[in-house]
């Protein structure tokens, strides 16, 4: 085996790279998870991965109201990581291309910062405060 030659050449680390989109949308998962003491979960995970592209989901679950899911935002992007394109899945944005981490990072302050993503935090926050109520 010590004798077959590689063409691959050095492997190179990666070490000096932007953000990965679905990192980024796990941290604010977490912040939401930590936030609302973990009344609702913040969760982001890889979606549908083709064609040389991967896809990321920012939802909110809600697991005392039987794990309601409500997706926030969607992000699409090439192997190469950029440009990422930013998909509002609230219903307020038409898609964005973001060229660069701080492009994306701005988009996404902006989808989760906004009137229609508070009201839905604040509705959902209301019913599991119900809910509690209810089952007390």
């Amino acid at each position: 085996m010590s004798n077959i030659e590689s063409f691959w050449g050095e492997i190179p680390t990666p070490t000096d790279f932007p953000d990965l989109p679905n990192k980024i949308l796990k941290e604010q998962g977490s912040l939401l998870t930590d936030a609302t003491d973990g009344s609702l979960i913040g969760e982001a995970a890889l979606s549908d991965r083709h064609k040389q592209h991967f896809s990321a989901v920012l939802r909110i679950k809600v697991p005392s109201l039987n794990n309601y899911i409500y997706n926030i935002v969607k992000v699409e992007y090439p192997i190469s990581i950029y440009p990422v394109t930013v998909i509002d899945l609230t219903g307020k944005d038409q898609n964005s291309v973001c060229k660069s981490v701080d492009e994306l990072r701005q988009k996404l302050k902006q989808i989760l910062g906004s009137d229609k993503v508070k009201s839905v935090i604040t509705a959902l926050l209301a019913q599991v405060s119900a809910n509690a109520v209810l089952e007390a």
